[in-house]
C-alpha cells in the first residue's frame, strides 16, 4: 500500500462540493485547471496545485455541475436556477445564459468550445451552438420517446467531435449521433447510475450504479467488452487512472473516505481517510498524479468560527488571499482534497527525470501519451446490459404522501386513489416502505394494498376514533407488530369543523424485520393543524403535546435496540415548535437537511420571481426547498386563499422522512442518501393533482457505523441548523442555533401559559352553555304558546270545542232539551228569562282574549300555524340542544380532562430539566 500523504485541502465553498472537473492537460505548459461546483452556487476554478483562481459569480441556485474547454478558456455549468452559463475563465464573466424549464443538473463542451449540451430534471438533452447571441437548442429524442431520457438526465458526456453520450434515472445509457440527433445505440443498466465520467487517455466511460463500478468503451459497447468491479460500498463516483489503466478511485456517500481499487480482481489498494463526511465525488488529474476528492465535511476546525465570511488561504506560498462574501454554514466547511497517487519517492524521481531526462524506471512516473498501453482486462465478468439485477439491502427507499382520501368532500376521491396506487406500483426503483395519510376508507386502504401487493406484500390499516385514524403503512418487509397511539390532546369539542378530537388522531407504529438491521419501527402521523404557528396559546399547547408524545414513542423505540424512520404530514413548518422539538427530544435527522443543506427554518426562504411569472420560482420551491403544500403548482391549491406564509414561500413544507439509529452500539448506521418531492404531475385524464399535498421520497443508505456525520450533533447541545440560501442583495440575518435546554425552555412557557388559558375558556364554554340552556328552555315556552309544543293537539281540541255552537248544543242541560217530533212548552217569564240568559252566557258570549293568537285561523276552521314554522323550531331547538350540551360537556368535563393533560407533560419535561434538559 502506497505511504499516507496529507491532503491539500482547498477551502471557500460553503456548501456541499457535488462535482468536479480537471481541464485537459495544456501542451504549451503541461499545466492543467480544476472547476469544483457547489450547492452554494458559485463555481471555482483553481490551477493544477490548488490553489484558487477565481469564482463564476452569477448563478442563484446550487450548481450541479461545471466542465472545461478543451483549451481551458471556456466553462459551462448548470444549475437549479434553471439555467446553464458559459464563462469565460480569463475574466470570470458570464458570456451566455441558457434557459431551462428545470433543474439543469448535467452539462458538456464540445471539442472547440463551440457547441454544448445540458440535460436535467425535464429529460431532456439539449444541443446548443454556442457561437451566437441568443442561441436556440436542438433536442436530443431517443425512439418511441418525446424526450431523451424516460427519468432526469444524471450526466452527459461529449465524447467526440460527432458523437455524445448521455446517462438518466431510467437506467440507461444512450450514445447519440449529434449530426442526426438520433440515438443508435443504448445500454441498460440494472439500476439508475449515480455518475459517469471519461477518461480521456483510455477513451473509458466508467459509470456507477448500486454497489457496482462499469468501464464501458467510448465507442459502444457492442465495440467491445464492458468490464465492472462490485464494490463492498455503493460508489457515489468513480474515476479510472488516465495513465496505468490499472486502477480507479472511488469515493461513497456511506462513509467519508475514498478508496482506490484494482480495475481486474476489485481489490482495494489504497484508503485515504481525510474527509469527515460523505463523498460526492472524485476525480483523477490528467497526469495521474493526484486525484481531488468533493465532500461535505461537518468539521470543527476553529479557523471556521466566523459565519460570515471566509477566506480563500493560498496552498503553496501564495501572498494573495481571496475572500467569498457569500454566507458560511456554522461550523461547517466544505473542502476539496487533492491527494498525490504515487509515493512522494516517485514524485521526486519524476521531476527529476524531466529536468535531466533520465528514466526513473522503477517509477514509471514519466510516460507520453504515445507510450500509454490500454490495459485489458483478463475476465469479462459482464457484457453490453446482461449486469447483475440481484438486488442487495443497502438502502431503504421511503414514501410518504397525504392522499386526501376524505369521503364526499374530497373530489375526485377515488380515480385519484387508483392513480396513487399505479404510481406506488411502478415506481423505478421500487420502494421499500410507504406511509400514506388521509387514507380514511377501508376500501382505499385495500385497493391499494391489492395493487401494490407484488411490490409491497405487507400492508396495515389504523383504527381510531370515529372514523378512523386515515393512516396506513406498506412494506416490503414483514410487519411483525402495530400499534395506535392516540394524542391526549388534538382539538377541543368545539371546534367541529376541525374535526381533530373526534377523528382520533395519532401516531400509528409498526415494527418491521429487516434482513441487514433487524427491527425497524415505522411510525407516521397526520398531526394536529388547527391553529398553525399563529393560533391560541391552547392550540399551541396541544401541538406542543403531540410533539412530545411523538417524541417519546421514538425515543422508546431507540431504546429498545430498534433503527427508526418517521414519515409523515407533520403538518408544521420547519422552524416551528412542534417539529423543533421532535428533532431535539427524539435526536431524529431529517433526511431533506442532510440531503440539501437547506437553511434553517429560522431564516425566511426567498426566491427569485423571473419575469414571466412566478411558475419557475414555485418550481424551485418544490425541488429545492422540499415543498409539500399549498403550492401554486398544486391545481387544488389554485385559487384557494393562502395565508401569509404560504404566499411568501410560495407553499409549505409540511411533509418529512426523519430517521435515527439505536441507542446502543449498532453495526449499521442510517444515512440518507437522497430526497426529493415526488407525485408532483397532474392526472392527463382530468387534469388534476393527485392530492392537495405532493409526496417525498427519501432514500436511506444502510452504512456501517461510526463512518457517517449525518449524526446528533456534539455535546455542545446546539440543533443542526444550516444557513438559508439568500440571493443578493436581499440581506437576511444569519440564523442562531437553538440548544435542547432553549427549546425545553420555550415549550414548559407556552404549556404553563396554557392552563390559565384552560380555566379561561371552561369558563365561558360554561357560561355559554348555560346561556343555550336557558334559549332552549324559552323556546319551548314560546313554542308551547304558538301551538308548536308537545300538547299542541289537546291545546286545538279545547279551543275548538269552546268555540264549536254544535259543541254548546250537546253541552246543554237534559232539562232544557226536548225531543225534535215535539214542541216545547210554554215557559213562564221567569223562567224564559233564565234560559235566554244561560243560551246566551254558553253560546254567544266570545272566546277569552288569550286565545285570540295573531297567527290562529277563523273560528269556523281548526286553529293552524304555517308548516314550515314547525321545521324552524325544531332545528333551532335541536342546534340550542347539541350547542348546549357540547358547550357544558367542553366547559366541566373536557377542561378538567385538557388540564391534566397539560400539567402531566409539564411534570415530565421538568423531570428531564432537572437532569439536564431533553435529548439527554
Amino acid at each position: 500500500m502506497a505511504a499516507r500523504n496529507t491532503p491539500l485541502t482547498c477551502s471557500g465553498h460553503t456548501r456541499p462540493v457535488v462535482h468536479l472537473a480537471f481541464s485537459p492537460m495544456q501542451e504549451s505548459d503541461g499545466t492543467y485547471l480544476l472547476v469544483s461546483s457547489c450547492k452554494d452556487g458559485n463555481p471555482m476554478l483553481r490551477d493544477w496545485r490548488g490553489d484558487w483562481v477565481g469564482t463564476f459569480v452569477g448563478h442563484k441556485g446550487a450548481v450541479w455541475q461545471t466542465k472545461l474547454s478543451a483549451d481551458s478558456a471556456r466553462a459551462l455549468s448548470g444549475s437549479a436556477d434553471f439555467t446553464a452559463k458559459l464563462w469565460d475563465t480569463y475574466t470570470g464573466q458570464a458570456l451566455l445564459s441558457l434557459p431551462h424549464e428545470h433543474i439543469v443538473r448535467t452539462v458538456a463542451l464540445g471539442p472547440g468550445g463551440t457547441h454544448g449540451m445540458t440535460g436535467g430534471q425535464e429529460k431532456k438533452v439539449r444541443l446548443w451552438d454556442l457561437r451566437g447571441e441568443k442561441p436556440e437548442p436542438s433536442f436530443l429524442k431517443a425512439p418511441g420517446l418525446a424526450t431523451a431520457h424516460e427519468g432526469t438526465v444524471k450526466s452527459v458526456i461529449w465524447g467526440s467531435e460527432h458523437m455524445g453520450v448521455s446517462a438518466g434515472d431510467d437506467a440507461v445509457v444512450r450514445w447519440w449521433d449529434l449530426r442526426t440527433l438520433a440515438s443508435p445505440v443504448h445500454l441498460k443498466l440494472p439500476e439508475a447510475p449515480t455518475s459517469m465520467e471519461l477518461s480521456i487517455p483510455t477513451q473509458t466511460l466508467t459509470i456507477t450504479h448500486g454497489k457496482t463500478v462499469s468501464f464501458v468503451p467510448l465507442s459502444g459497447p457492442e465495440s467491445g467488452p464492458s468490464h465492472q468491479v462490485t464494490l463492498a460500498h455503493a460508489p457515489s463516483s468513480a474515476s479510472l487512472h488516465p495513465v496505468f489503466g490499472d486502477r480507479f478511485v472511488a469515493g461513497s456517500v456511506g462513509d467519508p473516505w475514498v478508496r482506490v481499487y484494482g480495475l481486474e480482481a476489485g481489490e482495494e489498494r489504497e484508503v485515504y481517510k481525510g474527509h469527515h463526511g460523505p463523498v460526492h465525488c472524485v476525480e483523477y488529474s490528467p497526469d495521474g498524479e493526484m486525484y481531488a476528492t468533493g465532500s461535505e465535511d461537518g468539521g470543527n476546525d476553529p479557523a471556521l468560527a466566523d459565519d460570515t465570511r471566509q477566506v480563500v488561504r493560498p496552498l503553496a506560498g501564495d501572498d494573495e488571499r481571496g475572500e467569498l462574501v457569500t454566507q458560511l454554514i456554522p461550523e461547517e466547511e466544505i473542502r476539496c482534497n487533492l491527494y498525490l497517487s504515487m509515493h512522494p519517492h516517485q514524485v521526486l524521481l519524476s521531476l527529476l527525470a524531466a529536468l535531466t531526462l533520465v528514466a526513473a524506471a522503477p517509477t514509471q512516473a514519466v510516460l507520453g501519451l504515445g507510450d500509454i498501453e490500454r490495459a485489458t482486462p483478463a475476465t469479462v465478468q459482464t457484457s453490453n446490459a446482461t449486469l447483475n439485477t440481484e438486488r442487495e439491502e443497502t438502502n431503504i427507499r421511503v414514501l410518504t404522501f397525504n392522499c386526501w382520501g376524505l369521503r364526499f368532500v374530497s373530489q375526485q376521491r377515488l380515480a385519484r386513489i387508483t392513480a396513487i396506487a399505479d404510481r406506488i406500483l411502478n415506481a423505478s426503483p421500487a420502494y421499500d416502505v410507504v406511509a400514506l395519510q388521509e387514507l380514511w376508507l377501508k376500501s382505499d386502504h385495500a385497493l391499494i394494498a391489492e395493487a401494490v401487493a407484488s411490490v409491497l406484500p405487507y400492508s396495515t390499516v389504523f383504527y381510531s376514533g370515529a372514523f378512523g385514524s386515515g393512516l396506513s403503512l406498506f412494506s416490503r418487509y414483514p410487519i411483525e407488530q402495530a400499534q395506535m397511539h392516540p394524542f391526549a390532546l388534538a382539538g377541543d369539542p368545539i371546534d367541529v369543523l376541525g374535526g381533530d378530537w373526534f377523528v382520533g388522531k395519532g401516531v400509528a407504529a409498526a415494527t418491521l424485520s429487516h434482513p441487514v438491521l433487524g427491527h425497524i419501527e415505522l411510525l407516521t402521523s397526520h398531526m394536529f393543524a388547527r391553529g398553525g404557528e399563529t393560533g391560541t396559546v391552547l392550540q399551541q399547547a396541544h401541538r406542543l403535546i403531540g410533539a412530545w408524545e411523538y417524541a417519546q414513542l421514538i425515543r422508546r423505540a431507540a431504546e429498545l435496540g430498534r433503527y427508526v424512520i418517521v414519515a409523515g404530514d407533520f403538518n408544521a413548518v420547519d422552524g416551528s415548535a412542534p417539529l423543533e422539538f421532535i428533532r431535539a427530544h427524539a435526536k431524529v435527522q431529517d433526511a431533506w437537511w442532510a440531503t440539501h443543506n437547506l437553511s434553517s427554518p429560522a431564516v425566511p426562504i426567498v426566491f427569485p420571481i423571473p419575469k414571466d411569472g412566478a411558475a419557475t420560482s414555485a418550481l424551485a420551491a418544490i425541488h429545492e426547498h422540499g415543498v409539500t403544500a399549498d403550492s401554486p403548482l398544486n391545481s387544488w391549491s389554485a385559487g384557494k386563499p393562502l395565508d401569509a406564509v404560504a404566499r411568501r414561500h410560495l407553499g409549505k413544507r409540511l411533509d418529512y422522512v426523519l430517521y435515527r439509529g439505536p441507542d446502543a452500539r449498532a453495526q449499521y448506521e442510517l444515512v440518507a442518501g437522497d430526497a426529493k418531492v415526488v407525485m408532483t404531475e397532474r392526472m392527463p385524464d382530468l387534469g388534476v393533482s393527485l392530492s392537495d399535498h405532493f409526496g417525498v421520497e427519501v432514500v436511506l443508505e444502510i452504512a456501517p457505523a461510526g463512518v457517517s456525520t449525518q449524526n446528533e450533533p456534539e455535546e455542545s447541545n446546539a440543533i443542526d441548523v444550516d444557513s438559508t440560501e439568500v440571493l443578493p442583495p436581499l440581506p437576511i440575518p444569519p440564523p442562531v442555533a437553538r440548544t435542547r435546554a432553549l427549546i425545553l425552555h420555550d415549550t414548559l412557557h407556552v404549556l404553563h401559559a396554557a392552563i390559565p388559558a384552560s380555566y379561561a375558556a371552561s369558563t365561558a364554554y360554561l357560561t355559554t352553555g348555560i346561556a343555550c340552556a336557558f334559549s332552549l328552555v324559552a323556546l319551548a315556552v314560546a313554542a308551547g304558546a304558538a301551538g308548536w309544543g308537545p300538547h299542541a293537539k289537546q291545546y286545538r281540541r279545547r279551543v275548538e270545542r269552546s268555540t264549536s255552537p254544535v259543541r254548546a248544543e250537546r253541552k246543554r242541560p237534559r232539562a232544557y232539551t226536548t225531543p225534535a217530533h215535539s214542541q216545547p212548552p210554554t215557559p213562564t217569564p221567569s223562567s224564559e228569562a233564565q234560559l235566554s240568559l244561560s243560551s246566551s252566557a254558553r253560546v254567544s258570549s266570545p272566546p277569552p282574549p288569550a286565545l285570540r293568537l295573531p297567527f290562529l285561523a277563523a273560528k269556523s276552521r281548526p286553529i293552524q300555524a304555517p308548516w314550515w314554522i314547525g321545521i324552524v323550531l325544531v332545528l333551532v331547538g335541536a342546534l340550542l340542544a347539541a350547542a348546549g350540551t357540547t358547550l357544558l360537556y367542553a366547559g366541566v368535563l373536557f377542561g378538567r380532562w385538557e388540564r391534566n393533560a397539560i400539567w402531566d407533560v409539564i411534570d415530565q419535561m421538568e423531570r428531564l430539566s432537572s437532569r439536564g434538559g431533553i435529548g439527554q
